[in-house]
């Protein structure tokens, strides 16, 4: 997760405490973004218990995939002045090919443990 928009963060967090106790939940963050001029610490706003999270500086986009069966794909342009999103640029792309999801979920795992190593080795 490379950015959030307006109001989504405090929205994120409620539906990742209604969901952390039934379903495992990884998530890689970027350290931080802009909303509204305001810099976030976007790692200290989803760490909620059962919910692990990686800090790793990756790009402005988003990636949600579900029990390796589909994905979402968010994007959006930002503010060359300021480094904000601009929302109305924003758009999404549902994949439902099984094949696909279970594909990035792969990548998405082994990413994972590169950097939970990475932790250990420090």
């Amino acid at each position: 997760m490379g950015f959030l928009l307006q109001d989504e963060g405090s929205k994120l967090v409620y539906e990742l405490l209604l969901k952390s106790e039934n379903v495992k939940i990884n998530l890689m963050v970027s350290p931080y973004c802009r909303i509204s001029y305001k810099e976030f610490n976007i790692s200290k706003l989803v760490n909620q218990k059962n919910v692990n999270v990686y800090t790793k500086d990756i790009p402005y986009v988003k990636m949600l995939i579900s029990d390796s069966k589909e994905m979402m794909h968010i994007y959006s342009k930002f503010s060359k002045e300021n480094g904000e999103i601009l929302p109305n640029t924003a758009i999404g792309i549902w994949n439902q090919y099984e094949e696909i999801a279970n594909n990035y979920n792969e990548r998405f795992e082994n990413q994972l443990k590169k950097i939970a190593n990475n932790n250990v080795k420090q």
